[in-house]
Order: C-alpha cells, then structure tokens, then sequence
C-alpha cells in the first residue's frame, strides 16, 4: 500500500514546522546569551581556548545540524565548551531540549509511517 500524497505533504509540513520551531526556540535562547553572557569556556581544535565564547561561536555550535558534502550522517563535529546557565538561560535551553525532542518524533512517525519519505527529507 503506497502513502497517500496528501498524507506525505502532511507528515513533510509537520517535519518542516517543528524544524521551524526548533530553529526559532535556539535563537530565543541566542538572544537570551547575548543579552547577558554568563561565564563560559570554549575549545575549538587548532586554536587557542576562549575564555569567553562568543555569542557567534555558540551560534555556530547550536545551529550546527548540516552534513558535510560526502558524509552519510554518521560523522558530527564537535564543539566543546562549558557555559554557567543561569534561570533564564536554562528554560531556554528546556525549550530547545522540548523542541528538539518534538523533532525527532516527527522523524520517527514519518520512519515509521513511510520510510521512503526519509531519501526525500534527506535530500
């Protein structure tokens, strides 16, 4: 039994919303950063550690979710750092956690429900 192509529309625009919403919950959290930077550690390989990170180097780490040309998804890059959360910053960072969480539901429905949907989602 082949999937519907309004079924398949629909499980891609739930995809394509909660990646939305996942993108929009880790710039909230970018904006609560910036507005007041906690104590914080990076490494980054080949450099020097910052004693403070930046706003920027914190978001290249979270906003880091693109394959590399040749990869097949089983390689990630790292991005070691240590930052002193304070309240704010912590609900925000349970909002990323919630969103990302919702994200990968929606992969696992679509998984689930018509696994060739993934090649498409992939791509």
């Amino acid at each position: 039994m082949t999937q519907e192509p309004a079924t398949s529309y629909r499980l891609l625009a739930e995809l394509e919303a909660a990646f939305d919403q996942l993108i929009e919950r880790t710039e909230r959290l970018l904006a609560t950063y910036a507005v007041a930077p906690t104590q914080a550690w990076a490494f980054q390989a080949g450099e020097e550690p910052q004693p403070k990170p930046t706003t920027e180097w914190l978001r290249r780490a979270l906003l880091d979710y693109w394959y590399i040309d040749g990869q097949d998804g089983r390689t990630t890059r790292s991005h070691i750092g240590l930052i002193a959360a304070n309240e704010a910053l912590m609900a925000q960072v349970a909002e990323v956690n919630a969103a990302k969480a919702e994200f990968a539901a929606y992969l696992a429905r679509i998984k689930a429900a018509h696994p060739p949907l993934l090649a498409e989602i992939k791509a």
